[in-house]
């Protein structure tokens, strides 16, 4: 019951990614570029997190004089624990504009736990991202990201959802095709 949940929702995110391009009210055209960004940010009952975003526009929607891009997002981010730190790994289908980023994706958490730390545990998860921002570059975004583990799976980690809170920079898309 857990995981058909969750896939309805990142189904039903990709089903209105991909068929807004037939709606009439949208004038759409092909928009690739690429906008990387470094996070930093606090996870609720566990620490400090840091990471990357690589996101990638694919399509943008016009209407009016608004737009929003729709693409797909790699986000790689670690979790500071007390003792060991949690490596995440997400793949997401993209929401954007100039004043918000949103979500929706699959991914895979790892720790290294045993002597040494040499060995490694995985837990699927699903993730959920939503970030606010003001056009203004120079200042910066902030954001929330959700990650929900499998039930059955989180005696092993020791760990529940990962709630996290987080900021970022808006840098200058790279734009390959506009």
């Amino acid at each position: 019951m857990f995981f058909k949940k969750h896939l309805y929702v990142v189904c039903f995110l990709f089903v209105i990614l991909f068929s807004t391009k037939s709606n009439a009210q949208f004038a759409g055209k092909t928009s690739i570029y690429l906008a990387p960004r470094i996070t930093v940010g606090y996870t609720i009952h566990a620490g400090f997190n840091y990471g990357l975003d690589f996101n990638t526009g694919l399509y943008k929607l016009s209407y009016n004089k608004s737009y929003i891009n729709t693409g797909i997002s790699l986000s790689v981010y670690y979790v500071n624990l007390s003792i060991v730190n949690h490596f995440i790994v997400t793949g997401n289908f993209m929401l954007e504009n100039e004043y918000f980023n949103a979500k929706a994706g699959y991914g895979q958490m790892m720790y290294r736990w045993g002597y040494k730390k040499i060995n490694k545990q995985y837990v699927d998860a699903f993730s959920y991202d939503l970030s606010i921002s003001i056009p203004d570059r120079t200042v910066p975004a902030i954001g929330a990201k959700y990650l929900v583990v499998n039930p059955e799976k989180t005696r092993e980690f020791n760990r529940g959802n990962y709630l996290s809170g987080y900021f970022y920079f808006r840098q200058p898309e790279i734009i390959i095709v506009d």
